[in-house]
């Protein structure tokens, strides 16, 4: 079963607890592929895909009004946020100060490298039966490999001869999380709070030529027909593919 000529149905399948994929495209099976984590080799390295999980409802109203929800650091789902660098004293207060006035200014969008890791379904795709969404992202100036690490990063580290504080201080305090989360190969892209919704009192990012909507992934457990996704996209002024989960037991 094909699409229109957005793109084909992607099958990922689950073999010895890893996830691969199969494309199949009109009738015809195309064959084994790698995984979709990849830089795109079209016209510059600079770009990146990265992958937004999200739940069904926000996934399509993502794909109707061309936009996705932007989170403020108030709402990170780590308690240790802003937490992995050992700061006390005058240096724990001041990364405090800063927290609060970037919450205020900054959001950011919270997307992985990774399109296929179950657990990354599970808990930011409501169990399976939501949406990745599948974000290009030109410059990859603008966005943020997240750091993870197993303890506290001492401030000694963080000085330089003089003991002066590094420049880099600022980017491990919003781009470092402690290692349990290292499954989730995070990217941030942090914006500004420019884009509120007055009826919904949320911020949104709007998809624009920096930050493209090149593929929508269903999730093993959705429902979603795809002739509704194709509708979304019947207007867009570029392909995009659409491709359906699902889950195999190992062989």
């Amino acid at each position: 079963p094909g699409g229109p000529e957005h793109g084909g149905l992607l099958c990922l399948c689950l073999r010895g607890g890893a996830w691969g994929r199969v494309v199949v495209q009109g009738a015809g099976l195309c064959g084994d592929g790698d995984r979709v984590v990849r830089m795109s080799v079209e016209g510059s390295s600079s770009k990146k895909m990265l992958y937004y999980f999200t739940s069904e409802r926000y996934g399509l109203e993502a794909l109707r009004d061309d936009r996705v929800k932007v989170a403020r650091l108030s709402d990170v789902n780590d308690p240790f946020e802003f937490h992995a660098i050992d700061g006390s004293g005058l240096l724990g207060r001041g990364i405090e100060k800063i927290k609060r006035t970037l919450n205020e200014t900054r959001g950011l969008i919270c997307a992985s490298e990774e399109w296929s890791h179950p657990l990354m379904w599970s808990h930011y795709a409501d169990k399976h039966q939501g949406i990745s969404l599948g974000l290009e992202v030109v410059d990859s100036q603008f966005i943020i490999p997240v750091k993870y690490v197993q303890t506290p990063i001492p401030t000694s580290k963080l000085r330089d001869a003089n003991g002066q504080l590094l420049e880099s201080v600022g980017l491990s305090m919003i781009a470092t999380k402690f290692d349990s989360w290292s499954y989730e190969k995070e990217y941030r892209l942090f914006c500004n709070l420019a884009e509120k919704d007055a009826v919904l009192d949320l911020f949104f990012q709007s998809f624009h030529p920096a930050l493209r909507l090149t593929e929508v992934i269903l999730g093993a457990r959705s429902l979603l027909d795809l002739d509704r996704i194709w509708r979304l996209l019947a207007n867009k002024s570029h392909k995009v593919a659409v491709y359906r989960a699902i889950c195999r037991s190992a062989e």
